[in-house]
């Protein structure tokens, strides 16, 4: 009896365990059995089997299993005399995979003639990148792929994470593949400076209007450039004085006052015979005057030409070190190296008319 409830027990413990196992193995076991069902005609139920695969909840099928599970689906609804239905599938197998193409040995020509009408119908492109990749600015380093589901225009450019396109790479017709490669430089074949940017590939339609486009992250450092310090400035202590200082005009004002004063006042005060003759007076004042004009003409802030011209000389040699040091410093920073990460693809289809 307690055997017989063990038993139960296990059996129960087991039940309540299926399903956690079930479900993380639902869309792969989902695939399979929908193929199975396909390859034995069962048409119906292998669609049925592949949507549920297709509509499980992440992390679902990968990329490869998605993309074979709408070849196969594509096909049964095909056969199930279901046309449009075939069709529509085919299209978004087209705009998931562009790289994907049907395996003839599987699928008879009838499937393959519908999924090749639809390839030719849906223009979309795929980039093959390095996800981190150091290259040299003003080198082709940088290898992007790109994959058309169809011969059709694509453009490859780079651009601001805003969207503003700072660098056409290719512009022109793709057909089953091809390679580019970008040397690190954005708009007016500058290096790009640290930040965030976005390679972008944009598919175009018959008329040239924007289809499906596929954006990829950029996170772009600098990782490896020497620079030159810029020089510093010229020292107070290396430039002479521009404009005269007062103290020696003063002292020559003030001079000229106290003798001018002595003149005309010193002698009555020392004696009351000595003659105040207006010629004492005229000669004091003319010192005076004479005072004043030596004040004004070596008055306080007068510009000194010659200190003047001399330390401009000092300072456009010095401005002319900067610009020296700029360039060198342009020219290595054209040469740096930069760090290429990217991230995940981006899809963007375009909006119905």
């Amino acid at each position: 009896m307690r055997a017989g409830l063990r038993a139960v027990g296990l059996s129960l413990a087991l039940m309540g365990a299926t399903p956690a196992i079930v479900l993380a193995q639902a869309p792969g076991q989902l695939l399979v059995s929908g193929i199975r069902a396909y390859q034995q005609l069962e048409f119906a139920e292998a669609a049925g089997l592949l949507r549920r695969a297709l509509a499980a909840p992440t992390p679902g099928l990968d990329t490869p299993n998605r993309s074979q599970a709408l070849a196969y689906l594509g096909a049964a609804e095909l056969f199930r005399n279901r046309p449009d239905s075939a069709v529509a599938v085919f299209t978004r197998l087209v705009r998931s995979d562009p790289r994907y193409r049907l395996d003839r040995l599987i699928f008879p020509p009838e499937v393959t003639t519908v999924f090749d009408a639809a390839r030719r119908r849906t223009p979309a492109a795929a980039l093959g990148f390095v996800p981190v990749r150091t290259i040299r600015s003003g080198q082709p380093d940088y290898p992007i792929d790109v994959f058309g589901s169809t011969y059709h225009d694509v453009r490859v450019e780079i651009a601001q994470a805003d969207g503003r396109t700072l660098r056409t790479v290719y512009a022109g017709p793709v057909g089953d593949s091809l390679r580019l490669e970008w040397d690190g430089r954005g708009a007016e074949d500058e290096p790009l400076a640290e930040g965030r940017y976005v390679l972008r590939v944009t598919s175009l339609d018959s008329t040239g209007a924007t289809g499906r486009t596929v954006r990829i992250p950029l996170d772009v450092r600098i990782a490896g450039v020497d620079t030159v310090p810029h020089p510093a400035p010229p020292a107070d202590s290396v430039l002479l004085p521009e404009r005269s200082a007062a103290g020696p005009a003063l002292e020559a004002l003030i001079g000229s006052l106290a003798i001018g004063t002595a003149i005309a006042v010193l002698p009555s005060a020392l004696s009351s015979d000595v003659d105040l003759s207006p010629t004492r007076f005229a000669v004091g004042a003319a010192v005076t005057v004479a005072g004043f004009s030596g004040f004004f003409a070596r008055r306080p802030g007068r510009p000194i030409p010659e200190n003047m011209a001399a330390n401009e000389r000092v300072r456009a040699d010095w401005r002319a070190r900067v610009e020296g040091v700029a360039r060198q410093n342009r020219d290595r920073m054209r040469r740096a190296l930069l760090e290429v990460r990217a991230g995940t693809a981006q899809i963007i289809e375009a909006e119905s008319p």
